[in-house]
């Protein structure tokens, strides 16, 4: 998984520079993971209404020391075409694949909104193969002044999806400091597994970047 986080790190900074500052990426090395995500979107042309989407999170457990075993790691992906049906609604169909899951088809809507100091952006989403799944995703960026010459950056990220019974929630925070197109601070990310709803908790420093 270590090389699928480095291989997709060098083809997004090779291939995308040329976007605007939209596409961040992230990694969070924290006590109990080393935790990578990134949310790209492509036009298929400048000013398309249609674009390519992929969304990826994967973590990698630290190794466990004095004969405890390690953890196995998490990896979820989604690829999707995209339809602006308004500047700030978009269409989306497309794969869903983790781990713990395989490939499932999605679709799934999002709502989102920005401005100087705010970005909020709210998605409900359906997967579905044999069985289907219910999702909701919401997230919300603020900007702030700490002085003339220093911007904090904070973000609340949540995701809930269940099918009969809960399946996998988290809740992810951010703050730091903001410098323009990198973001760099202190982060939790709060995971949760299952119908008994097992907590795994990962708290460290993020860097994260726009493209």
């Amino acid at each position: 998984m270590k090389r699928t986080i480095l291989l997709a790190t060098i083809l997004l900074l090779n291939s995308f520079n040329v976007i605007s500052q939209i596409n961040p990426i992230e990694i969070l090395a924290g006590h109990d993971n080393l935790f990578y995500q990134h949310n790209v979107s492509l036009p298929i042309r400048p000013n398309s209404k249609f674009s390519l989407v992929h969304v990826m999170n994967a973590m990698i457990p630290n190794e466990k020391t004095e004969g405890k075993k390690t953890k196995s790691g998490e990896l979820m992906n989604q690829l999707y075409a995209g339809y602006a049906l308004h500047p700030s609604i978009k269409f989306l169909t497309g794969v869903f694949y983790s781990n713990a899951t395989d490939y499932r088809s999605s679709i799934a809507i999002s709502f989102s909104k920005k401005n100087r100091k705010t970005f909020y952006l709210i998605s409900p989403r359906i997967d579905y193969s044999k069985t289907f799944s219910y999702e909701l995703f919401a997230l919300i960026e603020y900007r702030f002044k700490f002085n003339k010459n220093l911007t904090g950056y904070s973000r609340f990220q949540t995701m809930y999806n269940r099918s009969k019974d809960h399946n996998r929630s988290y809740q992810r925070m951010r703050f730091g400091l903001d410098f323009n197109t990198v973001q760099i601070g202190i982060g939790t990310n709060l995971e949760a597994y299952g119908s008994e709803h097992r907590i795994v908790t990962n708290h460290g420093m993020f860097l994260r970047k726009l493209l």
